[in-house]
């Protein structure tokens, strides 16, 4: 018969065998600390993961800003061949849908992309008046020059197109 005090259980020297092999202490309680550090930094890689994803966002949407105005930049070319070779109402045409592009919500006030926005639709807008003007419809093309003088007040080239369209109508006055 074994003496009780000598008596080994292999489970238990499993288990201690075990938990050193793998740098445990089974007597030892885990370090609370470490746990948290590693729960924060784990915190911290979702955030910055998060934020990565919003910058990711942001970027994609300055791109569609960025296509957007190129496409329209591609609209005024055309419309500018058609207004060169006088198909007016064609012209006209390609430079309102062009303005209609830049009616989207791609563009974040504030960003350069939004400044090029603003630019380009006094533009068009200056475009569709000189073809209205190059079709003698005075009345359309005062309209359009006044709506690049409502937000543009010192923009000389609608200034000079009111002008001409008011002088034409007859309702020449301090322009």
């Amino acid at each position: 018969m074994q003496d009780p005090v000598h008596e080994h259980d292999p489970e238990s020297t499993h288990d201690q065998t075990q938990d050193q092999t793998l740098g445990h202490d089974s007597a030892a309680p885990q370090d609370k600390h470490s746990e948290n550090d590693s729960t924060a930094t784990q915190v911290q890689s979702v955030e910055h993961d998060s934020a990565a994803t919003q910058e990711s966002a942001q970027a994609q949407t300055l791109t569609e800003a960025e296509k957007v105005l190129e496409e329209v930049d591609g609209e005024i070319k055309n419309g500018d061949q058609l207004h060169d070779s006088l198909q007016y109402l064609a012209a006209i045409n390609t430079f309102i849908d062009a303005l209609r592009k830049l009616g989207s919500d791609k563009f974040k006030v504030g960003t350069e992309e939004f400044k090029k926005m603003l630019s380009l639709k006094n533009v068009l807008l200056n475009k569709i008046s000189s073809c209205y003007i190059s079709l003698d419809d005075y009345v359309q093309g005062l309209n359009f020059a006044k709506r690049v003088t409502n937000s543009d007040s010192e923009n000389l080239e609608a200034l000079a197109k009111r002008v001409i369209c008011e002088e034409r109508l007859g309702e020449f006055r301090a322009a």
